[in-house]
């Protein structure tokens, strides 16, 4: 089979390797897409990908062949991965937070991942889907269970205002997500005229520009109508957190998505005087007593395919791989989801 490797500083090539067979309790998935992340940009400019990792952890594909006492699926079926293997013993496995295990590692991450032809993986961790989904789409129940985890994890309730500071793929999932579970406003901050305008399509009924998304303006933008939750996605080096602190009302929350490339200072007196409550968001989990993430992303998926399909901007084989990176990296190009679908003809 064909495996996407890296194979130098912004460089991947693809080279043959022999097909996985599953073990008991796993499958193997053909694989039909794999997105390309804003992390796996990060570590692509950083040069933090090791010589011979695959990448990708945003996978949906068709189950090809299964191994001894696998239970619930068959070959055929349409699954989204859930890329994230834990020990499953420690506590917090067992209390569903499975992202915070000393063990966890993620496909794509610490692991081989989805840029190939094949994966094999647990069964516990890939999700049924409609067998008529679009692959591209399905591949998306990645970063949408992400948004749930964040939206769960800043105390999400409906009727809620919600902030989305940073618009792309990340905030413009959780634009949707939010939009989709009941928001009474969701509101979003856009660099490129074409992230706001996807912004507006998935379901923001305001988008912010640079200058009006600073601290200042969202400290007087908040004190006239309120923020309940402000989900920050941009990270890097940017003053999101000040600006998230200075937007949100007395009591409300702040969910962090973003990767800080830097150590961040935060606003203490507002932090205090409002008595906001940031929160981390890593992953994804699985609450007892309800739906894991991943589960209630794939009915959002389901739900939303429309308009999730408008985030798919380039389809490209395997074998463009590397193209497919730089075109991912190149904001000017318009790029918001760059699918690598195996077999893909660009014609």
């Amino acid at each position: 089979m064909r495996r996407a490797v890296v194979s130098g500083p912004q460089s991947l090539s693809v080279v043959d390797r022999p097909k996985p067979t599953p073990e008991a309790g796993e499958i193997r998935v053909r694989i039909e897409a794999c997105g390309i992340c804003g992390s796996d940009l990060h570590a692509y400019r950083m040069g933090s990908m090791g010589e011979g990792h695959t990448p990708g952890h945003e996978i949906s594909g068709v189950v090809d062949a299964i191994g001894p006492d696998v239970l619930n699926l068959k070959a055929g079926d349409r699954v989204a991965i859930e890329p994230l293997l834990s020990c499953g013993e420690c506590t917090l496995c067992q209390e569903g937070r499975y992202a915070l295990c000393s063990q966890s590692r993620i496909l794509g991450v610490q692991l081989a991942g989805g840029l190939a032809d094949y994966i094999v993986v647990p069964e516990f961790r890939a999700h049924k889907l409609a067998s008529d989904l679009d692959p591209a789409v399905a591949a998306m129940t990645e970063p949408v269970a992400v948004a749930v985890h964040a939206l769960t994890q800043g105390c999400f309730k409906k009727e809620s205002r919600v902030l989305v500071l940073g618009s792309g793929t990340v905030g413009l999932v959780s634009i949707l997500v939010a939009h989709c579970l009941g928001a009474k406003e969701v509101w979003a901050s856009a660099r490129h005229s074409h992230q706001a305008e996807m912004a507006l399509r998935m379901g923001a009924s305001r988008v912010l520009n640079e200058s009006e998304a600073t601290p200042s303006s969202l400290a007087s933008l908040g004190a006239s109508q309120a923020v309940d939750l402000a989900i920050e996605t941009v990270g890097g080096h940017a003053n999101t957190l000040n600006a998230a602190c200075q937007a949100v009302r007395p009591g409300g929350h702040i969910s962090v998505l973003g990767l800080f490339q830097e150590e961040i200072s935060l606003p203490g007196l507002p932090l205090v005087l409002k008595e906001i409550t940031m929160s981390g968001s890593n992953c994804y989990g699985n609450p007892k007593g309800g739906l894991s993430d991943f589960q209630r992303a794939g009915e959002i998926v389901d739900a939303e395919r429309e308009r999730l399909a408008a985030f798919v901007t380039h389809r490209m084989d395997l074998t463009q791989v590397d193209q497919a990176f730089k075109v991912a990296a190149d904001k000017t190009r318009g790029a918001i989801k760059v699918m690598v679908q195996p077999g893909h003809s660009s014609a």
